[in-house]
């Protein structure tokens, strides 16, 4: 249902091994302060769907 997802306009990805490698860093340098921004691609939940469909055609993946 394209309605119930379009609160969902564009999120942040990050690939987990980055997200641990940041946080890594940051323990390592504490003079490091404020806020870091780890993601470097935005997406829809429909460009999100897409991949996942062709990454895995074998799973139904909703639309």
């Amino acid at each position: 249902n394209e309605a119930h997802y379009s609160i969902l306009k564009q999120v942040q990805l990050v690939h987990l091994d980055d997200l641990c490698n940041a946080h890594i860093f940051l323990f390592d340098h504490p003079e490091a302060k404020g806020r870091y921004i780890c993601s470097s691609d935005d997406a829809t939940i429909f460009e999100v769907a897409d991949l996942l469909r062709r990454k895995y055609p074998e799973y139904n993946v909703p639309t």
